[in-house]
């Protein structure tokens, strides 16, 4: 099953459900901690994710895992997959984008490339588990 992996400074590794990703993106930041998505079988609440980032008493670094994709930090993109990357950490840290914010970072780029780029990132992010869905004309979100 797919689960959020976190790499705290302190190297421990926590698992929690994928869906908690945007209950702890800010507090992952703050405290420079790394996001996977990763393979395991267990999990953490939200509550007991709360107790092991508090303390040091929790380490599930040797439970049976695979972590699959880095989530953050965003590791520097390739020049021809920065509006990729650009749709991929919108989407993520704001659970939504349009067309026209694409448009507003890489004026330079057609239609068609916006288009395939949006398309190929919402493919990666639901082979993940997140899924996408259209809220209006070029709006996208994550559910």
């Amino acid at each position: 099953m797919k689960k959020l992996a976190i790499k705290t400074p302190d190297n421990r590794l926590l698992f929690t459900n994928l869906n908690n990703l945007h209950c702890i993106l800010e507090y992952a930041k703050t405290i420079s901690a790394e996001l996977y998505i990763a393979k395991c079988n267990k999990e953490l609440s939200l509550d007991q994710l709360a107790n092991a980032l508090c303390g040091n008493s929790i380490n599930q670094s040797n439970e049976d895992y695979i972590l699959l994709k880095p989530i953050y930090p965003v590791f520097a993109p390739k020049k021809k997959n920065a509006i990729s990357t650009f749709i991929n950490n919108r989407l993520i840290e704001n659970k939504s984008i349009s067309i026209s914010d694409i448009k507003t970072k890489f004026p330079d780029s057609q239609s068609s490339a916006i288009s395939y780029y949006l398309s190929k990132t919402i493919k990666d992010l639901e082979k993940t588990g997140l899924k996408t869905k259209r809220i209006k004309r070029g709006v996208y979100e994550i559910k």
